[in-house]
C-alpha cells in the first residue's frame, strides 16, 4: 500500500511540474502521454514536432507515452526513429518510467524492441531495482530474462532483494532469490537483506536461503528467533 502510495505522489508531482511549465513543447508530449496518436502523427507529419523533440527536463514523446501506458503511440514512435534508450535530466529512460509506473505492456514492448535493461539513473538506481521494489513479480521476470543484474546495487549498496525486501514485496523476494540474488549482500551501511525485513514470514523466506542479520545491530533479537539450525 505504501509504495503505491509513494508511485501516485511520484505520478502527480511529475504530472505537475510538466504542466506547469513550457516543458511539454506543446500539444505534442500531452498528446503523447494522453495516447492521442493520431494527433501525434500529425504533429510529426506537418513537422511541427521533432520525434526525438525533448522537452524542459529532457523527457521525450516516447518517455511520455511509456509513462503513460500508451502501446501504440510507444509502438509508432520506435517504428519512426524515437530513441528508445534516451535518458531524461534524472538519468530515466522509457523502460524504467514504464516499469516504474507498473505498464507492463509498454514495458514489453520496449523490451522486445531491444531497450538496454542494464541501466542506472542519476541516482545510481536500476531498473530491475524498481520494478522489485514496487512488487511487479511479471515485471522483474521481464527483466531478469532479458538479462538484468539480480545483484545490481544503487549508490546505497542497495540491491534488488534489498528493495523488495523494504517494500515486503514477498513474491518478488522468492523469485530474486531463486534466480541467483545473494541473501547475505550487505549495503553501504553493512545491512543485509534480513535487516530490512518486516515481518517473520519474509525473515524465513531469507532463512531458506541462508539469510543472515548483520551482527552488530540491536536487532539480533530478530536472529534469536530464527528456526533451529538456522543461526548460523
Amino acid at each position: 500500500m505504501v509504495t503505491k502510495v509513494w508511485r501516485l505522489l511520484g505520478m502527480l508531482l511529475l504530472l505537475v511540474v510538466c504542466g506547469s511549465s513550457d516543458a511539454l513543447a506543446g500539444s505534442f508530449h500531452q498528446a503523447a502521454f494522453q495516447g492521442r496518436l493520431e494527433l501525434v502523427k500529425r504533429l510529426v507529419s506537418d513537422k511541427k514536432n521533432e520525434i526525438n523533440e525533448a522537452d524542459g527536463f529532457g523527457s521525450t514523446a516516447l518517455h511520455h507515452a511509456a509513462m503513460g501506458g500508451r502501446v501504440e503511440v510507444v509502438s509508432w514512435l520506435i517504428q519512426n526513429g524515437a530513441v528508445i534508450d534516451a535518458q531524461d535530466s534524472g538519468g530515466n529512460t522509457p523502460l524504467m518510467l514504464s516499469v516504474r509506473n507498473g505498464k507492463l505492456e509498454v514495458a514489453k514492448v520496449l523490451v522486445q524492441a531491444g531497450a538496454k535493461v542494464v541501466v542506472l539513473d542519476n541516482l545510481g538506481s536500476s531498473i530491475l531495482s524498481s520494478a522489485a521494489y514496487y512488487g511487479e513479480l511479471d515485471l522483474v521476470e521481464l527483466l531478469l530474462d532479458h538479462g538484468a543484474d539480480v545483484n545490481q546495487g544503487n549508490q546505497l549498496g542497495l540491491t534488488p532483494l534489498h528493495m523488495a525486501t523494504m517494500s515486503n514485496a514477498k513474491p518478488v523476494m522468492k523469485v530474486l532469490l531463486e534466480r541467483g540474488a545473494e541473501a547475505n549482500v550487505r549495503d553501504k551501511m553493512g545491512e543485509t537483506p534480513l535487516n530490512k525485513a518486516k515481518d517473520d514470514e519474509s525473515r524465513q523466506i531469507l532463512w531458506q536461503f541462508g539469510g543472515r542479520l548483520e551482527k552488530n545491530r540491536d536487532d539480533a533479537l530478530v536472529e534469536q528467533s530464527a528456526p533451529k539450525g538456522m543461526e548460523e
